[in-house]
């Protein structure tokens, strides 16, 4: 009895794995559309307010935006911000980054999209302890993560994107940051 099932179940897994109609149905990819070109990456710059009962911070983002398939895409940024102060004592450096889908058809001479993701970001925090922004300098890290809605923009290979994001920190209030960033097709 015993016999029978494993050369049965041989037998079931070598019919299995020989047969292409199986392999093909089950680990074939979705194409893309044929407007969608693999290149599609932007360099974006970006700016941005982030607001709470703890922080109030202005920044900038600069990075890339790779596009996957017609929805989604993924932005990977350096991000700037800072606490307020003297300049130089309250500039902070860090990295942004977010999963995006965009919600329609893509549409290589126009497109204009609604897109929800997610993402983070870390920065260094340098600031000072004396100010208005206390609770914020508690710590030597500044962390995010957040749900993520905005609106893009694509023509000619130039996007506008217009974004919001709701911040939630470890450490202090979560918060709100708008912001817009504008990218070129390389």
């Amino acid at each position: 009895m015993l016999r029978k099932l494993l050369v049965s179940s041989a037998v079931a897994a070598s019919l299995a794995l020989s047969s292409t109609a199986f392999a093909e149905d089950v680990f074939e990819p979705p194409m893309p559309s044929e407007d969608f070109q693999p290149e599609n990456t932007f360099f974006f710059a970006s700016a941005f307010n982030e607001t709470s009962d703890d922080v109030d911070l202005w920044g900038l983002e600069s990075g890339l935006r790779v596009l996957f398939d017609d929805n989604w895409s993924g932005r990977g940024a350096v991000t700037m911000f800072h606490t307020g102060g003297d300049f130089f004592e309250g500039l902070n450096f860090g990295a942004t980054g977010s999963l995006l889908y965009a919600i329609g058809n893509f549409n290589p001479d126009f497109s204009a999209r609604p897109m929800v993701g997610f993402g983070a970001y870390i920065a260094s925090n340098e600031c000072d302890d004396e100010g208005e922004q206390d609770a914020f300098c508690k710590s030597d890290m500044f962390a995010a993560v957040y749900p993520e809605l905005g609106f893009s923009i694509e023509s000619q290979g130039v996007e506008l994107y217009l974004f919001s994001r709701y911040t939630i920190h470890p450490s202090v209030e979560n918060g709100v940051m708008l912001g817009a960033s504008v990218g070129y097709k390389l």
